[in-house]
């Protein structure tokens, strides 16, 4: 973790919009990082918490799937549009959301997230690279063109990364959260 802090250090110094993203946690209240019963990492609104797996814990960024910086990153963009989610809880308590279009709703907000993620990596490659992170786009919602090598974002529309969130199940969980909260159609 101590290394994964100084990364992000790194980060705040050479990325505008990951100090827009902490700044706004900072005034939000703050955040807690712990372990969690997860499958990579997640955030809990509620008790302001980022939970992070065992195998994200430990990744350094040699290992497969997200590092360590790249899950805090990723969760802490989440944390910070936490209004944007409290909205679509609130609408969905007043009936104004079915279980698909609660789904849609917060994977938007997370595919937003995915996309803050790829502007401070592109704001802070150098940062990252010399942290042994600068070469894996792929952690941080980027691929490189096949042919320019020019990143360009891992989804080519909010509609292509909701199918594939479907497609992975993970907006499946959305769907039964809202029937478990909300109990409508």
């Amino acid at each position: 973790m101590t290394r994964a802090i100084n990364v992000l250090g790194d980060l705040y110094r050479s990325s505008p919009t990951f100090r827009a993203v902490a700044g706004t946690i900072r005034d939000e209240g703050g955040v807690d990082i712990r372990e969690g019963n997860v499958n990579v990492a997640a955030t809990n609104l509620t008790n302001r918490a980022i939970l992070l797996s065992p195998q994200t814990l430990s990744n350094a960024g040699s290992g497969d799937g997200p590092s360590l910086v790249s899950a805090l990153v990723f969760e802490m963009n989440n944390l910070a549009r936490s209004s944007e989610a409290e909205a679509v809880y609130g609408l969905a308590q007043y009936g104004a959301f079915n279980a698909a279009s609660y789904a849609r709703e917060l994977e938007r907000i997370e595919y937003n997230s995915g996309l803050s993620s790829a502007q401070i990596f592109e704001e802070a490659r150098g940062a990252l690279r010399a942290h042994g992170e600068g070469d894996h786009p792929d952690r941080w919602f980027l691929q490189e063109h096949p042919q320019s090598r020019a990143l360009e974002p891992m989804y080519s529309s909010f509609e292509e990364s909701l199918l594939y969130q479907y497609e992975c199940q993970h907006a499946t969980v959305y769907e039964n959260e809202f029937h478990r909260r909300y109990n409508n159609a």
